[in-house]
């Protein structure tokens, strides 16, 4: 590629941008909300002291969520052929929610405030897998002018889902091998702040079982948000609705 076929590629895709924020900029100020939220509770609980407990890698998956904030800006300035250039802006409102809400579970400590937290995560994230899926399928549509057959629509965000959840509890698993950490909770050090203590003795074998109740919960909760994301998709297609298919939709 040319300097000059470079220098017009990137100017049409800061154009893209700009034409977004200036077509709905309450869209383009509900990004940036969130991203202050996310800066400012970042900076804050670090000159605190706040995420005392929290390694370099910890660190690196704060920052890795915030990322979501930005992708669809980055999308832009992928190539026309490549898919995710054709994903819809909306696609960014819900991943600035999700990175804050998940992120929110490292800074703000809600995985230990509110023991359901976890588990509303890993649902809320199968669900949105399957959506986001789904979004990815109705761009391929729409860059190569064609449509796929109902049972790959639903099928195929559903697998996607559930091999995800496996491999994020995969990942837990050799991080915790790897770093002596505890992100599948085998030992019980960090229970006692999220449960109570359990020293009962009829507790004694939840206690020494909990790290695997702790990641087959997370696969679960996985397995029911995918679930629940292919019973919308089967009942409501919103992109495929009343015959419509999704690749008349306008080209990018």
């Amino acid at each position: 590629m040319t300097k000059e076929r470079i220098r017009a590629h990137v100017k049409a895709s800061f154009g893209r941008v700009f034409a977004e924020a200036k077509a709905r900029p309450l869209r383009v100020l509900w990004w940036w909300i969130f991203r202050a939220i996310f800066v400012y509770g970042l900076v804050r609980h670090i000159k605190t002291n706040e995420l005392e407990g929290t390694g370099f890698t910890d660190m690196l998956q704060i920052m890795a969520h915030m990322t979501c904030c930005f992708l669809w800006e980055f999308f832009q300035f992928l190539p026309r052929k490549h898919i995710f250039r054709w994903l819809p802006a909306y696609t960014q409102d819900v991943s600035c929610v999700y990175a804050v809400a998940t992120c929110g579970g490292k800074i703000w400590n809600l995985y230990f405030k509110y023991h359901w937290w976890d588990s509303f995560m890993h649902a809320l994230g199968g669900l949105l897998i399957v959506l986001a899926a789904y979004e990815l399928l109705v761009a391929l549509e729409r860059r190569d002018n064609t449509e796929l057959p109902r049972v790959v629509r639903v099928l195929f965000p559903v697998g996607l889902a559930f091999f995800a959840g496996t491999l994020w509890e995969v990942y837990e698993f050799f991080f915790d091998q790897i770093t002596n950490g505890n992100t599948q909770d085998w030992t019980f050090e960090t229970k006692p702040q999220i449960f109570g203590v359990l020293d009962r003795e009829e507790d004694l074998l939840r206690r020494e079982r909990y790290g695997l109740i702790d990641t087959m919960t997370d696969i679960i909760m996985n397995s029911a948000g995918a679930i629940l994301g292919a019973v919308q998709l089967r009942l409501l297609p919103y992109h495929h609705r009343a015959g419509r298919g999704a690749a008349h939709k306008k080209t990018v």
